[in-house]
């Protein structure tokens, strides 16, 4: 009996022991991901700042961001004068396909 508790003692250590390798290895992967991150935050940094500097030594004008429509279906008023400007060929595509098929020639 005390063969017993002492081997389930010994795999319970063992068993720990492996666990503890294990979270020892994830944890270094981690700090070396993390220095890799701080690099790439530093070299992001200087490029962000120098980009700004070269900016502002050269005064230009720095581009706001692009806003959409305020109502997107405005912009469908525009389509019957495109259709019309098209003739012939914008009403042949709106009709759809044809039930006339010609083999294509060879």
């Amino acid at each position: 009996m005390a063969d017993d508790s002492h081997g389930e003692a010994v795999r319970t250590v063992l068993s720990q022991q492996h666990e503890i390798e294990a979270l020892t290895q994830a944890l270094a992967e981690v700090h070396a991901e993390n220095a890799a991150l701080e690099d790439r935050d530093a070299t992001l940094s200087s490029y962000i700042d120098n980009l700004m500097q070269t900016v502002h030594n050269r005064e230009l004008p720095v581009t706001q961001r692009a806003t959409k429509p305020k109502n997107p279906r405005s912009l469908r008023r525009l389509l019957p004068m495109a259709s019309s400007s098209l003739g012939a060929s914008s009403s042949a595509l709106s009709s759809g396909p044809s039930s006339e098929r010609t083999a294509p020639s060879r």
